[in-house]
């Protein structure tokens, strides 16, 4: 009661609105690996982005969205089936070069999302499949699922970039 206690004078503002400047940390530059890595994710994401758009454009009248399996389902497609979301695939990969290059050069350990499980959700919808094989051995296996199809195109156009023969998966397994 009765004492002051001293105060320091406050510091002058140290810009426009008196709100102290930070100071800036330098970053050090990626490394040519994780530099690769950052790009396959931003195309990765843009592909997401263009799947996503091409399938909530589509009805969702897919008959495929049921469980049962036909005989006719269970055959490989055709390679130039002509298909709409075999071609949709095929323009991503050749819009989005940097994920086709991914896909080429990391193809035996890299690790991959199914852009048709990711798109449409589910519990599969962030899984990784390490290379390309499992990748699209999913795709084309895949039974109980929405996009049946899709998923098919989508493993026919990732043999496609990689100069497989889908109907020969299993010479693929032993070439690798």
């Amino acid at each position: 009661p009765g004492v002051d206690w001293p105060c320091p004078p406050d510091p002058p503002p140290s810009s426009a609105n008196g709100w102290p400047k930070k100071a800036r940390r330098d970053l050090s530059p990626l490394s040519a690996e994780d530099q690769a890595r950052l790009d396959f994710k931003q195309a990765h994401d843009r592909a997401l982005k263009a799947a996503q758009g091409f399938f909530s454009n589509k009805n969702g009248d897919d008959e495929e969205d049921h469980c049962f399996s036909s005989d006719e389902d269970d055959e490989l497609m055709e390679e130039n089936d002509g298909t709409e979301e075999y071609s949709f695939f095929l323009k991503v990969f050749g819009d989005i070069s940097e994920l086709k290059q991914y896909y080429e050069s990391n193809f035996r350990q890299g690790e991959f999302n199914c852009l048709v499980c990711a798109s449409v959700g589910g519990k599969n919808a962030w899984k990784k499949y390490k290379g390309c094989l499992a990748l699209v051995q999913h795709s084309v296996s895949i039974v109980k699922a929405k996009k049946r199809r899709a998923h098919r195109a989508f493993g026919q156009a990732v043999c496609k970039i990689l100069g497989w023969d889908i109907n020969q998966l299993p010479s693929v397994v032993s070439m690798l």
